[in-house]
């Protein structure tokens, strides 16, 4: 396997694998590991937990603005409504005195022609 001239390469073809060398995790890196994966686990918790109070309080904001809005509206409609019954017994009154004025002139006239006629 070398390049160099006058020199043949020889292959070796290993039977058996020879055994690898033992990997043990010193036990002081295998108990950070544990620790960092408890800490991965409680802060994933914590954060469900987080949200799930976030999504509580967003979901009581919500309906508070509902509510609020609905009552809003009642109270508008409210008014609305005192106004334009305020506004009909305006106009009705204000009919019912040209009402009357009209009554009294169709009567003289009625009368008036009447009393030319006799």
């Amino acid at each position: 396997m070398h390049d160099r001239p006058g020199v043949t390469a020889k292959l070796r073809i290993l039977k058996a694998a020879a055994p690898l060398p033992e990997r043990r995790i010193p036990a002081a890196v295998h108990g950070a590991d544990r620790k960092v994966r408890e800490m991965i686990a409680a802060a994933e918790d914590e954060a469900r937990r987080v949200r799930a109070e976030a999504e509580a309080f967003r979901e009581a904001v919500r309906r508070e603005a509902v509510e609020e809005g609905r009552r809003e509206g009642l109270a508008s409609a409210a008014a609305a409504l005192a106004l334009a019954g305020a506004e009909r017994d305006r106009l009705l009154a204000e009919a019912g005195r040209e009402l009357v004025s009209l009554a009294l002139a169709v009567a003289r006239k009625v009368l008036g022609d009447e009393l030319a006629a006799r």
